[in-house]
């Protein structure tokens, strides 16, 4: 009985932590675009978007290597 009620208090605690991380992480979100402007914000867009295609481009050469591996 101890036992579940232990588990289901840190359940409650581990809940309340992770819903407090979420509202940090997006206060300080809204904080950082606020500050920037639509040049900046337009600039790391793109910046992001050829990081995607970077990422894309080692995970398509991954699996090929991989197919060639499992071929072999």
């Amino acid at each position: 009985m101890f036992i579940n009620i232990f588990n289901n208090l840190l359940k409650i605690v581990l809940f309340l932590f992770i819903t407090f991380l979420c509202v940090a992480c997006k206060s300080s979100d809204e904080i950082s675009l606020e500050d920037k402007t639509k040049n900046e914000l337009r600039i790391e867009r793109k910046a992001l978007k050829n990081d995607i295609k970077i990422m894309k481009n080692k995970i398509s050469v991954l699996v090929r290597n991989l197919e060639r591996i499992s071929k072999e």
